[in-house]
Parts: structure tokens; C-alpha cells; sequence
């Protein structure tokens, strides 16, 4: 008897095109390239047989060969493969990543107890399989403080605080494909968000960037979801009025009241409330305007204050009189309170092209922030430990290593008070990312320039051109502006630096800092651990270096806050405090490469600072990041192991 044929899905499309690709394919190979066991496959196939005719294919089978693919009509079959409809919003996960995602976004939009079972059968993998995948979907579920309940003869259901799983679906509605999956009317939901809250942020002194109004819109649409299946959020309205920028308070009320009406829908004010801290949470803030409560500027400023405090006493990099650089700490740390004490996450796509290209930025920064771990234990262990999953330690990085350049960028302009030209810089993600290109064009042409300054795109109308020589912008401008105008890179990238230096006229110049000494380079140094490393490299030190009894124990300190392994095959270890006599860089090169913390190191430049040192010691950590930053530089003191290679490759770094 003829069986009913089926449609065919994702997972029988690929099968197919994988036997058309080999003579024979077994099942157990398919199972291995579809991820799944050799009884799904098996199943699969046979479902599929009498669905193949209307393509011009079958699928034969032999003992100990397999499966082979025979096409009798070509033509059939070529306008199968050509079709896209195999895309569409039906398809199933393919791969165990995909089937996290997919699982993920399926238990955050569930009301009640799933099976093992219904999840194994509506992906057409074995219950072992869903199993594994569960796993990893716990995790991620804990790095939002939400439990997956695990009951016997019902199923799964997660659990958390309502505050905990909108944050976790705002994370998954931008990162996971399956949650990115729209009917009609969602799509035109979503597109009138948009607008509703264009209008309000434009008519209130609330600044987003572009990526951030998209995360908004994200927001306040699970807000309207999740209320309308009966989910309520509790924000009382005393923990928002003393902590929250008053506009991000009217804007939300606008928002909401708006969302009413267009929608026929009724929302409590604990939902005002609740997307007024998101708001707050993704704003950049100018604390000049002095429009915000004086308790939270004074709870940032002291912080900041800490923060260069603890900057100078461990690396002896003194910006705390720059009362510039302190206003930009305290509009960095008002919002990235608010996103810590409710665990809001908002990610940044540079985050991870930040850590690897701005060493020294990060270094500062990973040390700047100790200060804050009381108030924020949980958070700061989180990034400090490096624990950078797809839950968002990867912003919180991202936005300290903005931190870290934000010094930097304050003690390399101190350093060079000469006229030069002041450029404006355009870009179409978000304040963080526009100083971060701002840091570039001052490292890279800090000769001729002086003042950098940053607009959003909807905020031209209002800035004063008058200031600026050059424009750079990394989006299309479609209007004519007083000033020259260059399409740039999100990054600087080698090929542009030509351009703008002839515009620019540029000529660099660095000094090497003298803190080298030969006798502290060591080369041939054995261990298994950096705990050894470090033991047999403070054995060498010379006694005159004045290291106290307590320097090893005060390495392992630092490590413990976390690893100093910031580079490929470069660990950067230095002690919690600065006691030593006299300020020194040691160079060691491991006779093999040893796994530190995150990654396998084979050169150590251990670093100390002096309690009384009176150098500014900035470039001399700018030139050795540099250094670390260049993977050839590196790899080839490691084939030459010497202090005269080393000191060859700093001066080549340096022209």
C-alpha cells in the first residue's frame, strides 16, 4: 500500500544534497555530518522516499555501501535545488547550535511543562540528543538567573523573576535566529514601536544610538507580549524616581500611553517604570547639563575618583586631575549602574575586536574597575574572570575597554598640547563606538590632531560645524555639510592610514621608555603552570629591584582577579599593589608554551611600579602593547630569544 508522501523539511533537503555530492554515503556518516543518531536518519529516509518522485530523484540503498542519490530528471531536480523555499519560517534546526538556539527561544515562549519527548519528536532527533543540548541551554539560562525546572512526567519549565526572562528574551530577540521569526502583523508591530519611540526620544534630552533604539524597540515589544499573556512586572516606582533620568521617566509615560491607545491595550505603571530603566540603561548621559539627581552623580563621581586612584597606585598613570576624563567616567558609570543592579545586557558587535586590538586600553581598564567589585561583585566577576558567553559579559567588557580608552585617549592628548586639527567623527552604532574611533585617529595621527568629537547621525542639526576642520563618518550622509566630508571603516584599517595622512600631513614619533635592563631578560624558563612561571621568575630577579617577600604571593593575587593573558602567546602579570623599590620590566620567554588562564603563553612581561615613581610611564605601556598586539613581532622574539631581538623589535614598532 502507497504511503502518503510528505513535505519535505530542512533536514530531508540536506540529506539529499549531501548523497548527491558521494557514489555511497552510510548512514552512519550521514548522522555524523546532520548531527543527529543513525535511526533518525534512517526514519527520515524512509519518510521521504515517496515524496521524491515530483523532484526527479530517488534515494537506493545497499548492504555495506548505503545510500546513493539517482536523478532521472534533471531538470526537476535542479529547479529543487535552486528553491529557496526550503528557508522558509518552518524549517528545523539542523546542527546542535542551532537546536540550542532553537530550544532557547521555544521554553522562554512556553506557559507550561514541555516533554523530553514532544522536543525529540518535533526535531527529529533521540531523546540522548535533546538531552545534551538541554545542557547547554541551562546554562545560558543561568547566566540570567533563570532556573529550568525539570519535572518527572511533565517535562521542562523555566523559572525566574519576570525581570530576569525579558532580559533574557532581548538578549535572544537580537542574537537568536528563531526568535527573529515574524508573522505580517508582528513585523508591523515592531515597525510602529520603532516609530513611537523615534518621536518620544527626539522630543526629550534622551540620547540612543542606533543600536540601542533597535534593542529598545525589542523591549518595549516584549513588554506588550508578555503583558498581554498575563505576565506582570514589579517595579515599584520609589526605586526609580531617585535613580532615573527624569526624561527616560517622560518618555516611557509617552510611550506607554502611546501603546495604549494604538494597540487597545492597558498597561500598568509598573511598565512604565520597568521600560524607563531600559531606557536609562542604554542612554548616554552628558552630566554637565546637571539635569540629573545630584545622589547618583556623587555615588558615580566618588567611583571614578577610585577608579583613576587605583589606576595611579598600580600602574602609576596619574589622570586625576584631569577633570575631563572624570566626566567621562561618571556619564560611563551612571548607566552601566543601572544595567548592573537589573542585569540588563546591552551587547556591542565590536566588543570582542576591542579586547584584541586594545591591549593597553583593556589592561588600564581591567584595573580601573577593581574598585567597583563590592558594589557590583557578581557583574565584575563575571568579566573579570573572563567568563564572555553570548549572555552579555561581552558588552560589559566592551564597555569597560571603552573606559580604558577613554584614559588613554585623555593621557595622550595631555602629553601633546600643540595646535592641531580638530575632526568630527560619525558613527552609525553607538557613543562607545564612535570614542573608540575617536581613540584611533588620535593614536594613529596624533600629530595633527587635536580634538575629536563625536555626533549621532539625528543630532547633525544641532552641532556646530564651526568647531571641526574634517569629517569622517562610517555611514552614507545624504545632505551637503559645511565641512569635508571621508567614508571611513568602523576600524582603521592599514589601507586608509595613507589617505588621511596625506590629508592630514602626518609624521609620527615614540620614545622607547627606559625601564628595560638586560639583566632582567630570561629566556629557557621551565614550568607547567603560571603559578611555576611566575615562582621561577621571581627567583632571578635581582635584589636590588627591592621586591618584597610578598611579591609572589601578590602576582597570584592579581591572577585571581583574573588572568593576564590579554594576547596570543603574552601573559602581562604585575602585582595586586605597587611594592617594589624601583619601577622594572621583566621579559621572560618560556622554553615551551603553557596554558595561563585563557590561552597558551610562551612570553611573560612582568611588570612593577614603584610606590614613589615620579615617570609618567604611559608610553612605555602604550609602545609594550603595541608590541604584544603584533602576533609576527611576538612569534619572532620567540624563534630569538634574546634581549637584543627584543629591544629591535620595540624600535621597529616605534618608527
Amino acid at each position: 500500500m502507497k504511503r502518503d508522501t510528505v513535505m519535505l523539511d530542512a533536514r530531508m533537503k540536506k540529506i539529499i544534497i549531501e548523497l548527491s555530492d558521494s557514489e555511497y554515503v552510510t548512514a552512519s556518516e550521514l548522522a555524523k555530518i546532520l548531527d543527529l543518531n543513525e535511526k533518525t536518519v534512517r526514519t527520515t529516509i524512509g519518510k521521504m522516499r515517496d515524496s521524491l518522485d515530483e523532484y526527479g530523484i530517488e534515494i537506493e540503498s545497499k548492504t555495506r555501501k548505503g545510500y546513493h542519490l539517482l536523478i532521472y530528471d534533471k531538470e526537476k531536480y535542479q529547479a529543487f535545488i535552486n528553491n529557496d523555499e526550503w528557508l522558509s519560517k518552518n524549517d528545523i534546526p539542523n546542527n546542535s547550535k542551532e537546536r540550542e538556539e532553537w530550544l532557547l527561544d521555544y521554553l522562554l515562549k512556553q506557559h507550561k511543562f514541555v516533554r523530553i519527548d514532544d522536543l525529540s519528536e518535533m526535531l527529529y532527533v533521540s531523546r540522548s540528543t535533546i538531552t545534551n543540548d538541554i545542557r547547554n541551554v541551562e546554562d545560558s539560562l543561568k547566566s540570567y538567573h533563570i532556573t529550568l525546572i525539570r519535572r518527572p512526567n511533565y517535562g521542562l519549565h523555566i523559572q525566574g523573576s519576570e525581570f530576569d526572562i525579558r532580559n533574557c528574551m532581548i538578549s535572544q530577540f537580537k542574537d537568536n535566529k528563531w526568535a527573529q521569526r515574524f508573522s505580517d502583523k508582528e513585523e508591523n508591530e515592531l515597525k510602529e514601536i520603532s516609530k513611537i519611540l523615534l518621536n518620544n526620544i527626539q522630543n526629550q534630552k534622551v540620547v540612543l544610538s542606533k543600536s540601542m533604539i533597535q534593542e529598545m524597540t525589542s523591549c518595549i515589544y516584549i513588554a506588550k507580549v508578555r503583558y498581554e499573556e498575563n505576565y506582570k512586572i514589579t517595579v515599584s516606582k520609589n526605586e526609580v524616581v531617585h535613580r532615573i533620568y527624569k526624561p527616560c521617566i517622560e518618555v516611557a509615560t509617552n510611550i506607554v500611553e502611546e501603546l495604549n491607545e494604538k494597540f487597545h491595550i492597558h498597561l500598568l505603571d509598573s511598565e512604565i517604570y520597568y521600560i524607563a530603566i531600559n531606557i536609562a540603561a542604554r542612554s548616554d548621559y552628558n552630566v554637565l547639563e546637571g539635569e540629573l539627581e545630584s545622589g547618583v552623580i556623587n555615588q558615580a563621581r566618588k567611583q571614578a575618583t577610585q577608579m583613576l586612584d587605583c589606576v595611579y597606585d598600580m600602574m602609576h598613570l596619574d589622570m586625576r586631575q584631569n577633570l575631563s576624563l572624570l566626566y567621562d567616567l561618571i556619564s560611563f558609570l551612571i548607566p552601566m549602574d543601572i544595567r548592573m543592579r537589573y542585569g540588563i545586557i546591552a551587547k556591542n558587535p565590536f566588543a570582542e575586536a576591542t579586547k584584541k586590538k586594545y591591549f593597553f586600553a583593556y589592561n588600564v581598564a581591567s584595573q580601573a574597575v577593581i574598585p567597583l567589585k563590592k558594589t557590583y561583585l557578581f557583574a565584575l566577576v563575571v568579566v573579570l574572570r573572563g567568563v564572555l558567553n553570548n549572555t552579555g559579559g561581552s558588552f560589559v567588557l566592551f564597555s569597560i575597554c571603552s573606559m580604558g580608552l577613554g584614559v588613554v585617549t585623555s593621557v595622550i592628548s595631555i602629553l601633546d598640547k600643540k595646535k592641531k586639527y580638530n575632526i568630527l567623527v560619525i558613527c552609525a552604532t553607538n557613543m562607545s563606538t564612535s570614542k573608540l574611533l575617536a581613540y584611533q585617529y588620535k593614536k594613529k595621527f596624533k600629530k595633527y590632531i587635536d580634538e575629536v568629537y563625536t555626533c549621532e547621525m539625528y543630532n547633525l542639526d544641532s552641532f556646530d560645524f564651526s568647531k571641526v576642520d574634517y569629517i569622517f563618518t562610517t555611514v552614507e550622509i545624504n545632505r551637503v555639510l559645511p565641512k569635508p566630508v571621508l567614508g571611513i571603516s568602523a576600524f582603521l584599517e592599514d589601507e586608509e592610514v595613507e589617505k588621511i595622512s596625506s590629508i592630514l600631513k602626518f609624521k609620527s614619533s615614540n620614545t622607547i621608555a627606559d625601564v628595560y635592563s638586560e639583566e632582567l631578560f630570561y629566556d629557557n624558563i621551565k614550568g607547567e603552570t603560571k603559578e611555576e612561571i611566575l615562582f621561577e621568575i621571581c627567583k632571578r630577579i635581582p635584589e636590588k629591584y627591592g621586591i618584597p617577600s610578598d611579591f609572589y604571593e601578590g602576582l597570584l593575587r592579581r591572577e585571581e582577579i583574573t588572568g593576564t593573558d590579554l594576547a596570543k602567546h603574552v601573559a602581562l602579570p604585575h602585582p595586586y599593589e605597587t611594592t617594589s623599590d624601583i619601577s622594572f620590566a621583566c621579559i621572560s620567554v618560556l622554553d615551551h608554551p603553557i596554558r595561563w588562564t585563557r590561552q597558551d603563553v610562551q612570553v611573560v612581561i612582568l611588570m612593577a611600579v614603584a610606590e614613589d615613581e615620579q615617570r609618567d610611564l604611559t608610553n612605555f605601556l602604550q609602545l609594550i602593547s603595541e608590541f604584544i598586539a603584533n602576533e609576527s613581532a611576538v612569534l619572532q622574539l620567540v624563534e630569538e630569544p634574546d634581549f637584543t631581538t627584543f629591544v629591535n623589535l620595540l624600535s621597529q614598532i616605534e618608527m
